[in-house]
């Protein structure tokens, strides 16, 4: 598998069953089947590349406290979303104490990952000095990957997954 991953690496793109998910459809419970938004789609993606991106991750795991700042809490190691909970109760708190006017804004980007360009994510990874190697990684994890939906035991022809913006 190590050999496999570092070819993919050097050429720049997964093999056909790495880079391909298949997209199963799990229904919300107690809502109504009939309507596709009570649908959630899961995709089911190669061993292969959930390993090697884990292996990254891995090793991501140590500086993305330096990176992503103490104020968000999701994605770095012992921090919980129950820290952006009390810190919002701090600021609401500090603002009655002292009398201090505010707008509190709420935001839920739904479905980041699908409008986030990745020629965005390239520049950032630049923009944060991570080396040519990681973005290589990740370069190659992300190129050409493709899935097909899974329904009834029948499945669609591959389609490229696309995002904003490239």
């Amino acid at each position: 598998m190590v050999e496999s991953l570092n070819y993919s690496y050097d050429h720049g793109e997964l093999s056909n069953s790495q880079k391909r998910a298949i997209i199963t459809l799990t229904e919300k419970k107690d809502k109504d089947r009939r309507d596709i938004a009570n649908w959630r789609p899961i995709p089911l993606i190669n061993v292969d590349l959930k390993s090697g991106s884990k292996a990254i991750a891995k090793r991501l795991e140590a500086v993305l406290p330096s990176v992503i700042h103490h104020n968000q809490c999701a994605y770095v190691k012992d921090r919980t979303i129950c820290d952006a909970v009390r810190s919002v109760e701090y600021i609401l708190d500090y603002t009655k104490r002292y009398q201090i006017e505010g707008r509190l804004i709420s935001i839920d980007f739904k479905k980041a990952f699908d409008s986030v360009s990745t020629d965005f994510v390239f520049r950032s990874l630049s923009a944060f000095h991570f080396g040519p190697s990681l973005i290589q990684w990740i370069y190659t994890f992300y190129n050409t990957i493709s899935s097909c939906a899974l329904n009834n035991g029948f499945s669609t022809a591959p389609f490229e997954v696309q995002r904003a913006g490239g």
